[in-house]
């Protein structure tokens, strides 16, 4: 979940980045530049999303006295 989540970050941020500041379109994300920036800007924010939860629901270890 959190190579999904840091995938769904870099492509959101950066697309929605690049169609802001440059003419370079990703080419996984050609067929949404309608949509740009704002769909880019929300895949980023669903992939937070996603590191957030996991970070939330993992369990931390307890410490082991010696």
């Amino acid at each position: 979940m959190v190579r999904l989540g840091g995938l769904l970050v870099v492509l959101g941020f950066l697309s929605a980045i690049l169609f802001q500041f440059t003419e370079y379109r990703l080419t996984l994300l050609s067929w949404a530049d309608d949509y740009q920036p704002v769909l880019g800007i929300g895949i980023g924010v669903v992939g937070v999303l996603l590191l957030v939860a996991k970070k939330l629901t993992s369990k931390q270890k307890p410490a082991v006295a010696e």
